[in-house]
């Protein structure tokens, strides 16, 4: 069976699927030159039938991600979210909403109101594309349009060789949700949890990303990479439009588009730093995504690492049964207070152990004592002073070297545990010698 595969959104495209396997995929914007475009991907399509030499009448069913969308007759290079109009009547939707829900709240009816009228906009859109499909290339299969977070859950779990597995997805918005959790068995979605797009936490990612003077949906990238240079100093005001209560996400300011904007640039002091506004949303992004969805928060909060070191995150295999099951136990029997965690881990245990072993004992982990080996072991600590040397930190570039030298100096003095730091210092040196080479002058740097 082959499936002819299109995304008319941001960073649309065409894929051929034959048997389960992906046969060919690309990008329209590697066609049209056009970055992140967006529209109908009529150049992708063309392509992806020629260089597989199909014929429109061998395709036995074309999947159109997304339902309800605006429909862009052509495809043009996306420039952002909050920036200038691509699509006239998605802009004036978008800001009507804003209005609407500045002036008399964001109340559930009012919500709904607006998905009934981009349902509505949707169904012009998917009547669009079907009429060009079978007009432009006579395709006479069915076609059929796939949820957005659906889709997304289907390319994570028909990629992953897994046959048991939790999905996870969240983004922006798409058909009405920021985020959905799937349980997944033998290829049948059963869906756990949805969150509402109006409670997006990527939308305040967007929003942070266009007061720091970037484009919104397409530069958060260097939000990321900036919140690494700022501290957290504007976490709390965040925390009071976006935050995670009761195993969702919620959007406590109640404000959406570019009455969110307005909002959080009146919230925040008119001095604000750039870094730390970045480095506070990039904290707010973390906690809220560590604390969501209560099953995976353990694990969620494992995946900072990433962020920190780049390093591979590697999550237990969980049979499917339990995890649905765990899924439904209730948080206050997970957790009592501030400190009483695994309560009915305990209460279950309660007459099989020692209560000083269930309450009393502190808890012993198993890390690798790095802290003690980098103060007292000798050779340790003239291999570490040798791998992040003056020369190498300041030639590559990446950090300041006094930092990196205030970090050895207040660990090797015990005024400060800084032995993670310092390890994945060393980690990320290694790494850069074996497969980059040695630090070398700036100005020695080919091709930079």
């Amino acid at each position: 069976m082959k499936v002819l595969g299109i995304g008319d959104g941001m960073t649309g495209g065409a894929a051929l699927i034959e048997g389960g396997h992906i046969l060919y995929a690309v990008h329209e914007e590697r066609l049209i030159r056009a970055k992140m475009a967006t529209g109908f991907p009529r150049e992708s399509i063309d392509k992806t039938l020629a260089d597989t030499r199909t014929k429109p009448e061998e395709i036995d069913a074309i999947a159109v991600a997304t339902v309800n969308e605006f429909f862009r007759e052509e495809a043009i290079a996306y420039d952002g979210w909050l920036l200038r109009e691509q699509a006239p009547l998605k802009e004036a939707l978008l800001n009507a909403s804003s209005i609407v829900n500045q002036v008399f709240g964001a109340t559930p009816l009012l919500r709904k109101s607006y998905y009934d009228l981009k349902a509505l906009l949707g169904r012009m859109r998917r009547k669009a594309i079907d009429d060009h499909l079978r007009r432009e290339w006579g395709f006479a299969c069915p076609i059929k349009f796939i949820d957005h977070h659906f889709a997304h859950a289907c390319s994570a779990y028909f990629t992953s060789g897994l046959r048991a597995a939790t999905v996870i997805t969240m983004d922006g918005a798409g058909d009405n949700s920021s985020s959905r959790v799937y349980a997944v068995r033998d290829g049948h979605f059963r869906m756990l949890c949805n969150v509402d797009s109006f409670n997006s936490i990527w939308n305040y990612y967007a929003y942070i990303t266009h007061i720091c003077g970037f484009k919104a949906q397409k530069h958060e990238g260097k939000i990321t990479g900036l919140a690494a240079y700022g501290e957290p100093a504007y976490v709390d005001i965040l925390k009071r439009f976006i935050a995670y209560k009761d195993g969702t996400t919620v959007n406590r300011g109640r404000v959406f588009y570019w009455a969110a904007v307005k909002a959080i640039e009146k919230a925040l002091p008119k001095s604000f730093k750039r870094e730390d506004l970045a480095a506070s949303m990039q904290q707010v992004l973390e906690d809220v995504c560590s604390a969501y969805y209560t099953l995976v928060n353990f694990y969620l909060r494992r995946l900072g690492l990433l962020r920190g070191f780049s390093i591979e995150s590697r999550l237990p295999l969980l049979d499917y049964r339990l995890v649905e099951y765990a899924a439904k136990i209730p948080s206050r029997m997970k957790i009592r207070g501030v400190s009483d965690t695994k309560y009915i881990y305990k209460k279950i245990l309660e007459g099989v152990l020692p209560r000083e072993i269930l309450y009393d004992r502190p808890k012993l982990g198993h890390s690798v004592p790095m802290k003690n080996w980098l103060r007292e072991d000798a050779t340790l600590q003239k291999w570490v002073e040798e791998i992040l040397s003056e020369s190498s930190i300041v030639t590559r570039g990446f950090f300041r070297y006094s930092v990196v030298r205030r970090f050895v100096d207040e660990h090797l003095s015990r005024r400060h545990n800084h032995s993670h730091r310092l390890w994945g210092l060393v980690v990320l040196e290694l790494w850069l010698r074996a497969w980059v080479g040695p630090a070398s002058p700036v100005g020695a740097r080919t091709g930079h």
